[in-house]
């Protein structure tokens, strides 16, 4: 255990950033966040958290012990598929060294996609009495013919089904 201890009572320095330009990034689209409310989460490599907040609330300079860990920031928390919900933010990996100084630079990228269907005249007519999903592997969405908005989905598949009556195809 004393090895243990000596290795853990070292002090080594975190600090976290958005990169240039991020902010301009989410400014540019409707109803994002400021970066500074974005939910910001540090974990070290054996789960053990070392901040989970607003991105805002995170002192510049988080005292940590050596080893690696795991940073990650999310402008909203995003599991199953829904409308006209972007979400954006970043995960990195880092190590920081014995008595070092390790900088994370977040950059603010869109991590769902977005899916909207053009849907013929001719298709609408011809299946009138139709339902459409779009289903992935965290849920699906009913999309409506008269449907507008854009349904965002974690990366992965996703899949058009069609249903009438009782039949799926």
């Amino acid at each position: 255990g004393h090895l243990g201890d000596e290795i853990s009572s070292e002090t080594c320095k975190l600090s976290v950033c958005f990169s240039d330009g991020s902010e301009i990034l989410t400014r540019s689209y409707m109803n994002i966040p400021d970066t500074n409310d974005f939910h910001l989460m540090v974990l070290k490599s054996s789960g053990e958290s070392v901040y989970d907040g607003p991105y805002g609330g995170c002192p510049e300079v988080l005292d940590v012990s050596p080893g690696s860990y795991t940073v990650s920031v999310r402008s909203a928390e995003f599991s199953r598929p829904a409308f006209d919900f972007p979400v954006f933010g970043d995960e990195q990996c880092v190590v920081v060294q014995s008595q070092g100084h390790a900088y994370v630079n977040l950059l603010c990228t869109q991590v769902n996609s977005g899916v909207r269907l053009d849907i013929s005249p001719e298709f609408k007519s011809s299946y009138s009495d139709a339902v459409l999903y779009l289903k992935s592997s965290s849920g699906s969405l009913m999309y409506s013919f008269a449907e507008k908005r854009t349904a965002y989905f974690m990366p992965g598949a996703v899949t058009l089904l069609m249903s009438r009556g009782a039949v799926d195809n």
